[in-house]
């Protein structure tokens, strides 16, 4: 893992990924409720992604995954983690969870 992790750098990768899973998820969960019909031929990759990613977040490690899903998937930001972490440590969590999870865009 490198040091001082440049989220910013990242951004465009970071964005992909959360897109990808989300509306894979989305597409998923109307199929399962029934909501609209897509041919499971097409379902096979959005699959593929949100598996992977929910394996990849379910993963790491319990700071790091609650950095993902607040910041990344819930789209918080500002001060969410005062009262859970220090600043220092909130920093030191969050350049590696953003680091493993990048990690999945070499598996999609």
């Amino acid at each position: 893992m490198q040091k001082g992790f440049d989220r910013e750098k990242n951004k465009k990768e970071i964005d992909l990924l959360t897109k990808r899973y989300l509306k894979g998820k989305m597409k998923l969960k109307e199929q399962r409720d029934h909501v609209r019909y897509y041919d499971p031929r097409n379902l096979q990759y959005d699959y593929k992604v949100v598996s992977r990613m929910e394996a990849r977040i379910n993963f790491l490690e319990d700071n790091e995954r609650q950095i993902i899903i607040n910041e990344v998937l819930l789209g918080k930001s500002g001060d969410w983690y005062i009262g859970l972490f220090s600043p220092s440590t909130y920093y030191r969590y969050r350049d590696r969870a953003y680091a493993h999870y990048l990690g999945c865009l070499d598996n999609l």
